[in-house]
């Protein structure tokens, strides 16, 4: 029994070692001699459920850039708020705790659906060498309010509805800025929107949809406006 566990552990670290990409599939991983096309690592699971294929997510847990944005974006956080009022900052520091507790990985941002990659080869790339986290989900029921907000705030998702129909019920703080959100998509994108009444666009939410709201502009402005897109774009790379 000892001699059959030990053969079984030495083929799974050879397997790991020699293969040139391994992806976890939502905590199942397979392994992969040569880099794969995209189809090839979806059509195990293709068909296993109904998946949402727009809030398909693909990370490289094998690129540091994830990590090393939310380190700069820290330093950037710090260097802003002490010019800043005192409740601003104390916002600052609260969401700057939160970004340190993040599950990140770096996301690599690409169409995933199986049927269209099947169908379309620029729709179907080569992985490169390396380790992934690949997470499907079913159509997800909700969208989520973060940022300048009395509290972190989950919401059902409406469907045929403007982003602006959802801000009645959060709770913006007092150093919010007023004129405009930014939306991360589950494609991992990133969408500045008006929603005041001098800037009102009229946007509808994905399911699943990430909407930060930003801080208002005190001193250095300019920093503070640079600083909202940046948390936006550190979200894109958040594991959920």
């Amino acid at each position: 029994m000892i001699r059959s566990f030990c053969l079984i552990l030495f083929c799974f670290i050879t397997v790991s070692a020699y293969a040139a990409v391994t992806v976890d599939i939502n905590g199942q991983r397979w392994h992969y001699k040569e880099p794969p096309r995209l189809t090839t690592v979806l059509t195990p699971v293709a068909l296993q459920q109904d998946w949402y294929w727009p809030t398909a997510s693909l990370f490289s847990l094998s690129d540091a850039s994830a990590e090393a944005e939310r380190q700069a974006l820290l330093q950037q956080i710090e260097q802003v708020k002490v010019q800043q009022g005192s409740e601003l900052q104390e916002a600052l520091t609260q969401l700057s705790y939160h970004i340190a507790g993040w599950q990140l990985a770096t996301r690599r941002v690409l169409a995933i659906d199986y049927d269209l990659a099947r169908l379309d080869n620029r729709y179907n790339p080569a992985f490169d060498t390396g380790d992934y986290l690949l997470q499907l989900t079913t159509r997800p029921q909700t969208v989520r309010f973060w940022g300048a907000v009395d509290q972190v705030l989950t919401l059902p998702h409406a469907g045929v509805t403007p982003v602006t129909a959802y801000l009645p019920a959060i709770g913006r703080s007092s150093v919010a800025d007023l004129s405009y959100v930014l939306i991360i998509t589950p494609t991992g994108e990133v969408k500045q929107v008006g929603v005041a009444s001098w800037n009102q666009q009229y946007t509808e939410l994905m399911p699943g949809s990430s909407v930060y709201i930003p801080f208002a502009g005190g001193l250095l402005s300019g920093d503070l406006m640079q600083l909202n897109k940046d948390i936006a774009g550190l979200a894109r790379h958040r594991v959920k």
